[in-house]
């Protein structure tokens, strides 16, 4: 008996012991997340600002919680995306381009921290159209002076600015399903520019406004602006 008390008293100062621990690296963790709050934050709103979004509209709040194996921090990333609102989440706040830009604003400020060879963004066009479709097409221009950017997009303004355009495309038959992939020539690109552009239908005017625009996106890339 007098073994088994010493034993379990062992054991209790060792668990005691290992739950100080722990919570000093917790502690230590979550002083850490603060930390990275004021230059996150003020990255993420620069990118925002650029992309025509409100210059102060992110946010990142912390509360506490029980202890778990991820800390005692709730992290969320909140945003306001009008003057006078409150901040709110992501999923309440913002309209499907506002996520598209705000996607990429959180893409590029991750990026300064951790360097990525390969940055893919999947219909980051949703929900938007005119100048901000050109301004997320300038933005993401300008990730790819760094980084390699594959972006799937239906947005005239963005395919633009690619220097190898794919087509991807599906065909389906009464038994199975085919998807291909083909790299455009300069003579494709424009043409598949005039398809997303305007319905299809490849007119001599079509034409020109889509090789200007292929020819504009070029002299950016130049920095001929």
């Amino acid at each position: 008996a007098d073994n088994f008390d010493a034993s379990l008293k062992e054991k209790e100062d060792k668990v005691s012991k290992a739950k100080d621990e722990l919570v000093k690296c917790v502690e230590k963790l979550s002083k850490m997340r603060q930390d990275c709050k004021k230059n996150i934050v003020e990255s993420v709103n620069n990118e925002l600002s650029s992309l025509g979004l409100l210059n102060d509209g992110f946010d990142i709040q912390f509360n506490k919680k029980e202890l778990s194996n991820d800390g005692i921090d709730v992290v969320k990333f909140v945003v306001r995306l009008n003057k006078g609102k409150a901040f709110e989440s992501l999923s309440v706040a913002a309209s499907g381009g506002e996520k598209s830009r705000l996607m990429i604003a959180l893409i590029a400020s991750f990026n300064k921290i951790k360097k990525f060879d390969t940055l893919i963004f999947d219909e980051v066009d949703t929900g938007i159209s005119g100048k901000t479709a050109q301004m997320v097409a300038d933005k993401l221009m300008g990730i790819s002076k760094e980084h390699q950017v594959i972006c799937i997009s239906h947005l005239a303004q963005i395919a633009a600015m690619a220097d190898s355009h794919y087509l991807i495309e599906k065909n389906t038959d009464d038994e199975s399903t085919e998807t291909n992939i083909y790299r455009l020539s300069r003579e494709d690109s424009i043409k598949e520019l005039v398809r997303i552009s305007s319905g299809g239908e490849i007119t001599e005017t079509a034409i020109k406004h889509a090789t200007e625009m292929k020819e504009m996106a070029e002299r950016a890339k130049l920095g001929q602006f």
